[in-house]
């Protein structure tokens, strides 16, 4: 579970083997705790079972922690990093909503120069998860989907 307070800070408590709470450990947690390595002022959170996400700078940056494939060009598990969007999501973009999955994650954002839409995807993809085409090729960070966002 994952908390965003008044304040703008996160908590968090309960399964944390995947480092999903970004506690800075992996010991299940049974009381709500402080989530560590994420900036002031977020603005919404989202959570899967061994995933967190949280948005912040005016819905323009995220943050995820967790299982592999955190967004951020590693494969490794760990507490929030910033997720490394591709330059095809540009100052315009905001993030409007996040769907995580044990596969993957995706963003989906709006350009408000245009008010066009767009969908960035990234995860394991063994199922076609993230809508990509293939399901061989995992992602490390975000890929723009194309259809029917192009």
């Amino acid at each position: 579970t994952i908390a965003l307070l008044d304040n703008g800070s996160v908590i968090s408590w309960g399964v944390n083997d995947s480092y999903q709470l970004s506690i800075g450990n992996t010991l299940n947690q049974d009381e709500p705790a402080i989530s560590q390595d994420l900036p002031a002022n977020i603005l919404r959170v989202y959570a899967d079972n061994n995933k967190s996400c949280a948005v912040s700078n005016y819905y323009k940056t995220l943050h995820c922690s967790g299982a592999t494939f955190r967004g951020d060009g590693s494969s490794s598990t760990g507490n929030f990093v910033e997720v490394d969007f591709p330059s095809t999501f540009t100052s315009n973009h905001i993030i409007k909503d996040v769907s995580i999955s044990t596969g993957g994650a995706c963003a989906y954002t709006i350009n408000t120069s245009d008010n066009s839409s767009d969908m960035f995807c990234w995860g394991e993809n063994s199922k076609g998860t993230l809508g990509l085409g293939n399901t061989l090729t995992p992602q490390r960070t975000p890929q723009k989907v194309l259809a029917p966002f192009d």
